[in-house]
């Protein structure tokens, strides 16, 4: 008799087989395999939950549990139920429910001494054994993806035929409160670009003008997430979703390794965890350089590799990254005006200096907080509706599901002989092309107009090379 049933093999649920035979000798039971010693131990629940049911163990036989592949020690919390199942059946006092494929069947649940049946935790988020024609039984309230679900209470019902579909899970989500803060018509703008096409942003500016404020308000006017992206935020949050797209602020200390993931077996950094949804990082410079060198690759491929020693791990890490950074370290400079910064210049020279070339021109839009001292009027309500509009005018216009960040808009022209974009490089003209096609669609434009490109230069390269080139006002 040969059961598949489910294996943590270093943090990841692995198909493995379950041969059940019996041998004459004392009613025992013996796991080989290399089981750990959880497992184990399951033999002594195993034949109590057998004899609370009303089933007979067998007598003057010896039960041979094999868990193959026999090379790789195994760790389970859900082996008991496919044991119990494979004893019953080997003994022909239940047969496998005729809805179900013996083959196809992954039985992996969690037994009491009573004969109850329960779903283990680590099953929770775990779709590296998908399979389409992959059947999994367990106990009940398991939400597993991309397998069909069976469910049980006890070990009588599986003698009963009484084997039950399990509810389909439903994600729910629900967009944060939007009420509340208020924003100049500049601000307002700002955020509606980067909200629609979903653009990183960088803040840059004196302490006290709301930068922070500010990218803690843009996660509520997102798109709701997609279908396939909330499933793999399912995964990665080990079930436990978040009611919106996931909101992510590592504080500044935190390490390379926090950051993008590591250990042995690897696994999720915050960029990960921040997949689908948004990676808030106030005071952008005070990361370590590590940092800024590790998140170049997830920015531009939305994902991450690691790899350590024997093991290799692919995580998924699109995210929309948001930062804020002061001009110096105490926070109080404001170029061209009188101020409180202590710092000399040396000192707020080498500060800006830690601007990485590279991961800043992974960033779309750049902007200036020095002019943000006015209190505005504008609702987050108000600018939702523009987002909006622009996202249904895109859909509408070019069937685009994506937001314009992710989109390679070759065929909008521009004249690339024109002044800034001359000394731009390739990898800048794209960003600029996807926050123009942006700021065209908020105003409801097929073409983008001559000053939604003054706009767009203002905000992607204007801006990125007030930064590279002339850091000596700083």
């Amino acid at each position: 008799m040969t059961l598949q049933s489910l294996s943590n093999l270093d943090g990841i649920l692995t198909p493995i087989e379950v041969e059940i035979s019996l041998l004459p000798g004392l009613p025992n039971i013996q796991v080989v395999g290399l089981p750990d010693a959880a497992i184990k131990e399951s033999a002594i629940k195993v034949k109590a939950a057998i004899r609370s049911q009303g089933f007979e163990f067998p007598k003057a036989r010896t039960v041979i549990i094999n868990l193959r592949p026999s090379n790789i020690r195994k760790s389970s919390q859900g082996l008991e139920l496919a044991m119990v199942l494979g004893i019953l059946m080997q003994t022909n006092q239940i047969k496998f429910p005729c809805e179900l494929h013996e083959k196809k069947c992954l039985i992996y649940g969690e037994i009491n001494l009573h004969g109850e049946v329960f779903c283990p935790e680590d099953i929770r988020g775990f779709g590296e054994f998908e399979n389409e024609s992959s059947i999994l039984v367990t106990g009940e309230n398991s939400y597993v993806l991309g397998v069909d679900q069976y469910q049980i209470k006890t070990l009588a019902q599986i003698a009963n035929g009484q084997v039950y579909k399990g509810q389909e899970f439903k994600f729910t989500t629900q967009r944060p409160n939007l009420s509340g803060t208020k924003f100049t018509k500049e601000q307002a703008r700002l955020m509606s670009i980067v909200a629609a096409g979903e653009h990183p942003l960088l803040l840059v500016g004196p302490s006290g003008t709301g930068k922070s404020t500010f990218i803690h308000q843009i996660p509520s006017l997102l798109r709701p997430p997609s279908s396939v992206a909330t499933k793999e935020i399912y995964k990665l949050w080990k079930g436990k979703i978040p009611p919106w797209r996931p909101v992510v602020s590592p504080h500044h200390s935190a390490t390379m390794l926090a950051m993008v993931g590591g250990g042995v077996p690897p696994k999720i950094g915050e960029v990960s965890r921040a997949h689908g949804g948004t990676l808030l990082m106030d005071e952008f410079l005070e990361y370590r350089s590590e940092v800024f060198e590790a998140l170049r690759e997830p920015i531009e491929t939305g994902k991450i590799v690691i790899a350590r020693g024997s093991f290799e791990k692919v995580f998924p890490a699109k995210f929309l990254l948001l930062a804020t950074s002061n001009l110096c370290k105490c926070g109080n400079y404001v170029p061209k005006r009188s101020n409180k910064c202590i710092c000399t210049n040396r000192d707020k020279q080498l500060y800006f200096s830690r601007f990485n070339g590279p991961m800043l021109d992974r960033v779309s839009v750049i902007a200036f907080t020095d002019g943000w001292d006015k209190m505005g009027d504008i609702g987050l309500e108000r600018i939702l509706d523009n987002v909006n509009a622009a996202i249904k005018f895109s859909q509408k216009t070019r069937s685009q599901e994506l937001p314009n960040h992710n989109v390679e808009f070759s065929d909008l022209k521009i004249d690339e002989k024109i002044g800034i974009l001359e000394t731009s490089s390739r990898r800048r003209l794209k960003l600029f092309k996807q926050v123009l096609r942006t700021i065209a669609d908020l105003e409801g434009c097929k073409t983008p107009k001559s000053y939604h490109f003054e706009e767009a230069s203002q905000l992607c390269l204007k801006s990125h090379q007030r930064i590279t080139t002339q850091l000596a006002l700083y």
